[in-house]
């Protein structure tokens, strides 16, 4: 999974960030704009989706990189990205911060320097 999210892990999101119904009482973690409302209205994320799990205001996430960090910095860090801006702003409480923390070039690094 190069430099991105495992294939287990990303069904996973699949299936549990799925779209729901506020109105409709359908359990999900975000809905579609009503018809014919603005995709930025009222309740809106930055992405037009109505986030349903407002309730969620700390997301963190923990990753072993095989590369470098200036490596996962310059192919995009998608990984990263996939959970600190497309999920986190299409279900969660728009003021939702996250932590990542990653440890990089982990098949070059000693015992030592992984425990500290």
């Amino acid at each position: 999974w190069w430099l991105n999210v495992p294939a287990a892990l990303k069904g996973f999101f699949d299936r549990t960030f799925q779209p729901g119904s506020s109105t409709a009482g359908a359990i999900g973690a975000w809905e579609f704009p009503p018809t014919g409302c603005d995709a930025a209205g009222e309740g809106a994320s930055s992405t037009g989706l109505r986030p349903l799990l407002t309730n969620v205001k700390r997301v963190a996430a923990v990753s072993t990189y095989g590369a470098p960090q200036h490596i996962a910095f310059l192919a995009g860090d998608n990984g990263r990205n996939c959970i600190a801006t497309a999920i986190r702003h299409g279900a969660f409480a728009p003021d939702c911060t996250c932590l990542w923390l990653g440890l990089y070039a982990i098949d070059s690094t000693s015992g030592q320097e992984r425990a500290a």
